[in-house]
């Protein structure tokens, strides 16, 4: 009985503070778990319900960051200053200093130049592409085969 007893109460205490958010747990295999062996172990019904996890029925919260599927990104080195006002966290100034600092060679460059501090860069990241100009030279060449 004091086996069943320290079983539930560790598995109830795991559930509660259970796993990381993000990761699923099956919630009714450990209560079928917990249920059985206190069943067992001679335990009453209380212990049954307190085992039941708090989170039961709620669904996951979703990633605030990540953009709708349907999205389009914004070409940071191609897009009007009407376009990236569109993004989070910028606005006249901030397109001025994007616009003004191109071409970058990757999104990162937005806050590795200090054109935007980390936390506007961290809302848009997921938003936004550094698209790199196509050389005609390197087209044709790479479309022959051909090495300079």
């Amino acid at each position: 009985m004091r086996k069943g007893l320290i079983f539930a109460a560790l598995t109830a205490a795991t559930l509660l503070l259970g796993a990381a958010p993000g990761q699923a747990v099956d919630n009714k295999a450990v209560v079928a778990a917990t249920a059985s062996s206190s069943a067992n172990s001679g335990t009453n019904a209380s212990a049954k319900a307190s085992a039941k996890p708090a989170s039961a029925g709620k669904p996951e919260a979703k990633s605030a960051a990540k953009p709708p599927a349907n999205a389009k990104l914004v070409d940071i080195n191609s897009a009007p200053a009407t376009e990236l006002k569109t993004l989070p966290g910028i606005k006249d100034g901030e397109a001025a200093k994007i616009i003004s600092g191109r071409p970058y060679g990757s999104k990162a460059q937005l806050e590795t130049r200090g054109v935007l501090d980390a936390q506007v860069y961290e809302g848009l990241k997921k938003q936004v592409i550094a698209k790199q100009p196509v050389d005609a030279s390197s087209k044709n060449t790479a479309a022959s085969g051909k090495q300079k």
